[in-house]
């Protein structure tokens, strides 16, 4: 029954054992993929997203170095009430953020935390030191610190449908409310 025409043969009986060894090997590697994509989609976390408290966290950071940062140079004993005021309850806000996302499944580290530096706010206090005008100028950059926390704080309420955390934003926009005010009055 030869007609002339060879029977072909699979290409893996044919290969070599490496080849062989090597395509098994190959579709092991895929399988353990799919299964650990497979894995990671269950098990993803449920909860709120809590990267907009991150960056809240951040936020809070921020302001409270500033508010280190001028503690010791400023003039005015309201500026300075004003600004262990801040220092305090900007510490108590962020504890509470930093505890509930990692009740959600977010570890902060304090270098993620300090990101947000910002070094011309440094620059312009330090310049304001010079010109002799370190009150004025840390009241308006504390304003404005504020201002932007309160317009973050009000988005993130926005975005979130979680019970606790929009008890948590609207806890701390309440009292980022009352340090605007305070900021304004302390000069």
């Amino acid at each position: 029954m030869s007609s002339g025409t060879p029977t072909k043969r699979s290409p893996l009986t044919s290969a070599s054992t490496a080849t062989r060894a090597a395509i098994a090997g190959g579709g092991l590697v895929g399988l353990l993929i799919i299964v650990w994509i497979f894995f990671s989609i269950l098990n993803r976390p449920t909860g709120p997203d809590t990267l907009p408290l991150l960056a809240i966290a951040q936020q809070q950071t921020e302001i409270m170095r500033v508010a280190d940062e001028a503690a010791g140079n400023l003039a005015s004993q309201t500026l300075r009430n004003f600004t262990a005021t801040t220092q305090l309850d900007l510490m108590t806000q962020r504890h509470a953020f930093l505890h509930f996302m990692q009740a959600h499944g977010r570890k902060t580290t304090t270098a993620a935390l300090s990101t947000t530096k910002n070094s011309q706010t440094d620059t312009a206090l330090q310049t304001a030191q010079t010109n002799g005008v370190y009150d004025a100028t840390y009241q308006a950059t504390a304003s404005s610190q504020l201002a932007a926390y309160e317009r973050a704080l009000t988005s993130a309420y926005a975005k979130t449908k979680d019970t606790g955390e929009r008890q948590l934003l609207q806890q701390a926009y309440a009292e980022a409310t009352l340090l605007a005010e305070l900021a304004k009055e302390a000069l």
